[in-house]
């Protein structure tokens, strides 16, 4: 009973299994299935197929091939329809299309650049915002040309904004009612070679501009420049090129380039920057790093960092498709009886031979007469129809008919960058004989020798071509095709010479992404009519039948060539590459901010007199703080033990699209100091670290604080914190904390509203 049920139970396992197996088809089910997907176009269910097909059986490379080939066909279908969505400003279904090309094929840079051109259509990147640098901040000249419109080394004086500016006076003293109401030190040249020497009489009345444009202006009207000595220090001296020469700064930057395909391309990039600036600046190609070392004022280097940028991009690339089909039929009939058409007449001797054979013991065993057909001279005067045999051939009947067609497809597939040529040749290399020669030897009885020299020729299917991607939709292809093969062979003075066939088209197409080339016209109709009988009977209506034989036979070939370019990764053009670059004078290369940010809340107080022959005009007061947006200390009310150091959050509150922020911290420094001020999280709630600039005066008892968000982003709304304050308690005392030349910008660099909130710290 228990081997019955142990056999029983083995029974029932067996048969689960093999309806589990059953219920599970096999790779080359998904396989034959994602092959009908493929010729009905549904791109997505047959990568689907392929791809679960290859998971069943890894080690399969005709499962690999096609997924490969669903991918690429999937992706851009996807790609497509994001354009057709694109074009007809369906953005969402856009974007929604292009993500799944992205998912599909991460590698295909056409979808990802595509995303990123609807994501600035939806959301405009705003024009780069004057940042303050430090002359001496260890900052990286990239940053630098991040800012307005190139770098700024003077604090946050950028952002401030004057209702009134008027000075009467000269140079000198322009200058240093500027200095003193932006809080400047100013120093002018003094060397003894050429010093500072204006004298003449400046007249200004500015109206709503900020400090540093006022700088400009006096630039302009007095002939002649600053250049920043420290972070609140700047030099004056006269515009010439020597004192340029002299005085300005000079950075060393090395530039690495990623997209160079010859070393002559350095070169190329090195000439067109010197060609662009007057004077040319000093910039040296490296080609074994692909690499350009500058040496010249910051400006210049911002300048050329930003050419470069530009112009360093990936370079476009096509992916051809190529699909060859040739067809070839061959007809043949033969039809007819062919009769004998030669018959041969022999001349035989009728006189019969006798043979005799005799055994050892001494009897005749036998005779036999055989006629010879080499009759004697005396034969010859008596031939008659007996001395003569006739031989006729058979007769043949043909009624043979053939009927052969022959499908050659070939799908190769080309990829190659812009301006590159690409070739690809299927086939084998035919020897050819091209010369023979002879050395010089010789002699009695030896015979020279002779050298055949040869060269392979390629047969078979090559294609050579270059891509040229106009705009972002077409393609310019210069192409040759050449389909070539062995038709026959030759003698050739003792050498057997293939013959080739070759079939070759060489022309320049334009096409758009996507689109498919129909080449043909390629075809070759070859007509064979033979008819072998008897002249005359062959004829005869229907006779002619019995008497000849007909061979008919006609051969056609046919080539289509289909050609289907994608664009996989078209030149990367940003809106920041389009935006235009003031560079300066002709002469007098210098990056120029982009127009300030105008902030609602200007100067609260100016910091000390202007000279006496100057006379700065008033400057608009802070206005109260009124309800909405905000920037408050958390918590408003502080209490701390001296010697010890503390923290003050600063807070904005129910703000809207906020990118940059500026302001000045006053303290008592009598009783604190400024020990460290460190990023909030509020600013950089997407992941975008804002770029955080600070300057102290202990002895003042201020901070001059500046942040802005990258460049490009978008704003951040709602509230948070964006500065946490570390103070040292230096002594018993009360300090207020307020807030004054508090500023705000949006994205595209208008003034935003902003009120500020005051706190009060207790040491004790």
């Amino acid at each position: 009973m228990s081997r019955t049920f142990h056999y029983l139970c083995l029974t029932v396992l067996a048969l689960a299994g093999a309806f589990s197996l059953a219920a599970t088809p096999p790779p080359s089910a998904y396989y034959r299935h994602g092959q009908m997907s493929m010729a009905a176009k549904n791109f997505d269910q047959a990568y689907a197929d392929f791809s679960y097909a290859l998971k069943l059986d890894p080690s399969n490379v005709q499962y690999e091939i096609a997924v490969q080939r669903a991918r690429f066909s999937a992706a851009n279908m996807h790609i497509a329809r994001g354009a057709q969505y694109k074009a007809a400003k369906q953005y969402p279904e856009a974007i929604a299309e292009l993500k799944r090309a992205i998912a599909i094929d991460p590698g295909n840079f056409i979808a990802g650049q595509e995303l990123e051109a609807i994501q600035a259509l939806l959301h405009p990147p705003a024009p780069a915002q004057g940042q303050p640098v430090g002359a001496a901040a260890e900052r990286t000249l990239s940053e630098r040309l991040a800012s307005a419109a190139g770098p700024v080394t003077l604090g946050p004086v950028a952002d401030v904004v004057v209702k009134s500016f008027s000075v009467n006076t000269d140079a000198r003293n322009a200058y240093l009612a500027a200095g003193k109401l932006a809080g400047l030190n100013v120093l002018f040249d003094a060397s003894s070679q050429g010093g500072y020497s204006n004298t003449s009489r400046v007249n200004l009345d500015l109206h709503n501009i900020s400090l540093l444009q006022i700088l400009r202006v006096l630039d302009v009207a007095t002939d002649s420049f600053y250049t920043p000595i420290t972070s609140n220090t700047i030099l004056v001296a006269n515009n010439n090129m020597q004192k340029h020469q002299e005085v300005d700064q000079t950075v060393l930057k090395v530039f690495y380039i990623k997209n160079v395909q010859q070393p002559t391309d350095l070169t190329e990039l090195a000439q067109a920057i010197r060609g662009l600036m007057q004077p040319q600046p000093h910039i040296m190609p490296v080609p074994n790093i692909n690499a350009l070392i500058m040496r010249d004022t910051p400006d210049k280097v911002a300048m050329v960092q930003r050419i470069l940028d530009d112009l360093d991009k990936a370079p476009p690339e096509v992916v051809v498709d190529v699909r060859i089909l040739q067809v070839s039929r061959d007809l043949a009939r033969d039809l007819g009886l062919l009769p004998p058409n030669s018959f041969s007449i022999g001349l035989q001797s009728t006189t019969p031979s006798t043979s005799t054979s005799t055994s050892t013991t001494g009897t005749t065993t036998g005779a036999t007469s055989t006629p010879t057909n080499s009759p004697t001279l005396n034969e010859l005067t008596h031939l008659n129809s007996n001395n003569f045999s006739v031989t006729i051939p058979n007769a043949t009947l043909n009624a043979v008919l053939s009927d052969s067609n022959t499908h050659t497809i070939q799908e190769p597939q080309l990829r190659a960058i812009q301006g590159e040529k690409a070739t690809l040749k299927i086939g084998q290399r035919i020897p050819v004989a091209t010369g023979s020669f002879q050395p010089g030897i010789g002699g009695v009885g030896i015979n020279p020798l002779v050298n055949t020299q040869f060269t392979y020729q390629d047969v078979g299917v090559n294609i050579s071509m270059t891509p040229e991607i106009q705009g972002d939709t077409s393609v310019l292809l210069k192409e040759q095709l050449q389909i070539s093969n062995v038709d026959s062979y030759n003698n050739i003075g003792g050498i057997q010479q293939p013959v080739i066939g070759n079939r070759e088209i060489d022309h320049t197409i334009e096409l758009q992404n996507g689109q498919s080339s129909v080449l043909g016209g390629m075809m070759t109709t070859t007509v064979t009519h033979n008819v072998s009988g008897i002249p005359g009977l062959s004829d005869i209506p229907l006779f002619k039948y019995l008497f000849s034989s007909t061979h008919d036979e006609t051969q056609k070939s046919e080539i289509l060539i289909i050609m289907t370019p994608h664009i996989v990764r078209s030149l990367h053009i940003t809106p920041g590459d389009l935006r235009s670059l003031d560079t300066g004078t002709q002469d007098n290369i210098r990056l120029r901010e982009l127009p300030p940010a105008a902030l609602t809340h200007a100067l609260s107080r100016a910091q000390g007199q202007a000279p006496a022959a100057a006379s700065a005009g008033p400057v608009a007061p802070v206005p109260p703080a009124a309800a909405g947006p905000e920037l408050v200390f958390a918590p408003p009310q502080v209490s701390a033990a001296a010697g010890a150091t503390f923290r003050v959050q600063l807070d904005l509150r129910n703000v809207r699209n906020a990118y940059a922020l500026s302001f000045q911290l006053n303290y008592n420094p009598q009783v604190l100091q400024v020990q460290a001020v460190n990023l909030g999280g509020f600013l950089s709630r997407d992941g975008k670290a804002p770029a955080l600039v600070h300057r102290e005066d202990a002895q003042a008892g201020f901070a001059l604080v500046t942040l802005s968000r990258p460049p490009n982003v978008p704003g951040i709304s709602g509230s948070g914190d964006v500065l946490t304050l570390t103070f040292l308690a230096k002594a018993p005392g009360q300090s207020p904390l307020t807030i004054t030349r508090l500023g705000a910008r949006d994205p595209s660099g208008n003034p935003a509203p902003l009120a500020a909130a005051a706190a009060t710290v207790t040491v004790h």
